[in-house]
C-alpha cells in the first residue's frame, strides 16, 4: 500500500487512494459489525440448544427410572403368580 501511495503523482490520485482505502475501513468495519452479530445469535442458540438437550436429558431419566420401577413391580407380580 505505501508503494502504491508513493506511486501516486497528483494531488487528486492520492485523495481517491485515500477515499478508497476509507471505504475499505468502513466495508471491514460492517463486516465485524455483522459478523458479532451472527457470533451473538449463534451463541444464543447454541445455549437454548444446550437448555432443551438438558430438559430431554432429565426427561430421558425419569422415564428410564420409571421403566425400571414399572419392570421391578412386574417382575414382583410375576413371581406371585409362579408360586
Amino acid at each position: 500500500m505505501k508503494d502504491c501511495f508513493k506511486s501516486t503523482k497528483t494531488k487528486k490520485d492520492k485523495e481517491n487512494f485515500k477515499i478508497n482505502l476509507d471505504n475499505v475501513l468502513e466495508s471491514l468495519n460492517e463486516m465485524i459489525v455483522r459478523s458479532n452479530e451472527r457470533l451473538k445469535d449463534l451463541n444464543k442458540s447454541l445455549e437454548t440448544s444446550k437448555s432443551k438437550l438438558n430438559d430431554l436429558q432429565s426427561y430421558e431419566n425419569r422415564y428410564m427410572k420409571l421403566i425400571k420401577e414399572y419392570n421391578k413391580e412386574f417382575n414382583k407380580s410375576n413371581k406371585g403368580y409362579s408360586s
